[in-house]
């Protein structure tokens, strides 16, 4: 029997983040390198924080050790996780959950985390403006985003920002939403007050609170931007979104075709049915 050991190598760049990953996952590891070197310059020019700490990076190959890594009531379905406080990223290996991920994207939400943490020096605040902005870094809206929002409008499945202030659903469709919204609500605040503006409730933290960092930013307090937040997407993602957009075309177009299909097959049927009598 062969006996394979685990070897892990650490790798160190000039920029101060480090690497530890399985000798088998050594090419993905290098590409996780170059994208977080990559974007720690960008994600801190954003956030309005230069990065001080070295930056530990653990790509883990076990299914067992990351869940073992990752802190209780860590979802499932999670193949990313950064603990500010220690400055580490621990990212699952695809070869462990058996399907292709969105490295680029992974490595940078968790990155822009750490940034975060560091920028707000512990303070706390909401989870939906913490991962919100970590999707906005990893320019996680893609195609399809809007559709998320405006099916839970319809369904009137839109999660209160206060209901995801301190935690998101475990359900994986849940998250998605709750994901999504945190995205639009920062996506809001940038098209509304500006990019500085953003950066202004991240600088406020240092002398105030969350709720009077953003008053002092905006001009609202927390529960009025909520509130605001929430209008603007019941009226955007409305029913007349699903009139507008392409999928609702396409949905109309194959309906189209079904309807036409099922009336042409009737019809042969019919005039088979005639011929038959015809030949009686």
């Amino acid at each position: 029997m062969l006996f394979l050991s685990i070897l892990f190598l650490a790798v160190q760049t000039s920029g101060g983040i480090y690497i530890k990953y399985d000798e088998i996952d050594s090419g993905l590891a290098m590409e996780i390198l170059e994208i977080a070197q990559d974007a720690l310059p960008e994600i801190s020019a954003f956030i309005g924080h230069t990065y001080k700490r070295n930056i530990h990076i653990k790509l883990v190959s076990d299914a067992q050790e990351f869940q073992n890594l990752t802190k209780a009531g860590f979802p499932d379905w999670g193949v990313g996780f950064a603990d500010a406080e220690n400055s580490l990223i621990i990212l699952c290996s695809p070869r462990v959950i058996k399907k292709d991920i969105d490295v680029k994207s992974i490595t940078k939400h968790e990155l822009a985390h750490i940034v975060l943490g560091e920028a707000v020096d512990g303070k706390r605040i909401p989870r939906w403006f913490n991962e919100g902005i970590a999707m906005y870094c990893s320019q996680e809206w893609r195609f399809g985003r809007e559709k998320v929002l405006a099916i839970a409008n319809f369904t009137n499945s839109l999660i209160p920002l206060s209901s995801i202030e301190y935690g998101f659903p475990s359900d994986k469709k849940r998250a998605e939403i709750a994901y999504t919204e945190s995205f639009s609500a920062i996506s809001y605040i940038i098209k509304n007050f500006d990019r500085e503006a953003l950066r202004d409730i991240l600088k406020n933290l240092k002398e105030e609170d969350f709720d009077e960092a953003m008053f002092s930013a905006l001009g609202v307090t927390h529960k009025e931007f909520a509130r605001e937040w929430k209008e603007w997407v019941t009226k955007t993602y409305n029913w007349t979104y699903f009139l507008s957009s392409n999928a609702f075309l396409w949905v109309i177009i194959l309906i189209v075709f079904l309807v036409a299909g099922i009336i042409s097959i009737k019809g042969r049927k019919n005039k088979l049915k005639e011929l038959d009598k015809d030949t009686d």
